[in-house]
């Protein structure tokens, strides 16, 4: 039997229809936010990852000047060529869990981005604590214990000692145009060497024995 309409009852079937078309929406909204929410989360955690990556305070924790063993310098090494002010040797880097050792893959992934602020931490340690006639003893320590807090604040600005500042700046200024301006020269197995001129080149390699991870400037 054909089932008949009411003025009454078309109405109510055409309130069910939008009903449902409503709830239908409505869900499909959620699940379209819950979908934004989600990417918006990945692009924060890409976001840090970037920070991660360029940022060196949310990967290191200090860099500490090292010095040659005389036998090494006495040995005819292949050390023994690099340019060194009395027996400094470079940098070596530190993250949460001690020194780092030098890595290959690292080295290909992200060294270049940090390749400006470990050679202004050699340039900086090289003028002062590398130099065997510096003998201003308060910088040499204020700067074996805040060399990397210093890197990363470069220029420095008036909440560090003026003795401090005035030398770190002068520095920083004499050295920004080849920091900034360091690209690839080469890449081999332990190390990988920038270029800013035609015979100055900056290296990070790993050291012989330890493997631990050295910035050093070469010629």
């Amino acid at each position: 039997m054909m089932k008949t309409y009411t003025k009454r009852s078309i109405p109510l079937n055409i309130f069910t229809f939008l009903l449902t078309v409503i709830l239908v929406c409505v869900a499909c909204g959620k699940k379209d936010n819950s979908t934004n929410i989600a990417n918006t989360s990945d692009e924060k955690v890409e976001a840090i990852n970037q920070e991660d990556m360029y940022n060196p305070a949310m990967r290191f924790t200090a860099y500490k000047p090292t010095f040659y063993e005389k036998k090494d310098l006495l040995n005819g090494t292949e050390d023994s060529y690099l340019y060194t002010v009395g027996d400094f040797k470079g940098i070596k880097v530190f993250d949460t869990n001690g020194e780092v050792k030098y890595s290959d893959e690292d080295a290909e992934r992200y060294y270049q981005y940090y390749v400006a602020n470990f050679f202004f931490a050699y340039k900086i340690a090289n003028a002062t604590v590398g130099m065997s006639e510096y003998e201003d003893a308060e910088t040499i320590s204020y700067l074996k214990d805040n060399l990397f807090d210093i890197v990363c604040h470069l220029p420095l600005n008036n909440s560090y000692p003026s003795y401090i500042k005035e030398t770190i700046n002068r520095i920083y200024y004499d050295n920004k145009d080849r920091a900034l301006n360091m690209s690839l020269y080469k890449r081999g197995y332990g190390y990988v060497e920038f270029r800013y001129n035609e015979t100055e080149r900056f290296c990070i390699y790993r050291e012989e024995n330890s493997g631990f991870l050295i910035a050093q400037e070469r010629y």
